[in-house]
């Protein structure tokens, strides 16, 4: 028989419960997942050990599936997951529900994959072989006073005509600014008699 934590009961349901172990479930240990059936559902559980004889006498309900070989929860990781439900007042089937990822069948494969290309303890592994670098040359550089696609305008430019051409520049010197005009003044800036500069029109009494 198999004792299982069942994940995501009720708090007063939060138990292991024991379960018979059938030939197609033979494998189940402690730390994989399984399936069983609670009060007529298919629930999740994770088993926390294997026993030799059960603590009650009546009928053990048969484990349903064995979900995955892999060993998801360590009994390290089942101690803290106690360990949190009992500081925060919660349930162990809670924090399993939380703490458990879903499942992904094809990870699986590809790690158990993996470990079988693993050699095995005293047997010296396989040297790998070095990785092939192919050298790029990049083209020399052109001799001086050629004209090239990257040139600046002035060096293409007739030699006739490059005397023209001002001085590049240095990134290190800094131009002078040139005197800045004034700023212009706004309307708004200016006096009200200076505005218009026509006296004001007297009025006139009709006669």
């Amino acid at each position: 028989m198999a004792s299982v934590r069942l994940v995501g009961v009720l708090p007063h349901l939060d138990r292991p419960f024991e379960y018979a172990v059938t030939p197609a479930t033979q494998a189940a240990g402690p730390g994989m997942r399984v399936r069983v059936r609670f009060s007529g559902k298919d629930t999740e559980g994770i088993v926390l050990g294997r026993h030799a004889a059960p603590t009650t006498d009546r009928a053990l309900a048969p484990l349903h599936r064995l979900v995955s070989e892999d060993v998801v929860v360590p009994p390290a990781m089942m101690r803290v997951c106690e360990e949190v439900a009992e500081r925060c007042a919660g349930t162990v089937g809670d924090v399993l529900r939380l703490a458990l990822p879903p499942r992904h069948a094809r990870a699986e494969k590809a790690d158990r994959a993996a470990a079988e290309k693993e050699p095995e303890a005293g047997e010296p592994a396989e040297p790998r072989r070095p990785r092939r670098l192919t050298r790029t040359h990049s083209p020399p550089p052109p001799a001086p006073g050629t004209v090239t696609r990257d040139s600046p305008p002035c060096s293409r430019a007739p030699a006739a005509r490059r005397d023209r051409c001002p001085a590049p520049a240095s990134p290190w010197t800094r131009t002078t600014p040139g005197p800045r005009s004034p700023p212009m003044r706004s309307e708004t800036s200016i006096p009200s008699r200076e505005r218009s500069s026509s006296p004001p029109i007297s009025g006139t009494s009709p006669g």
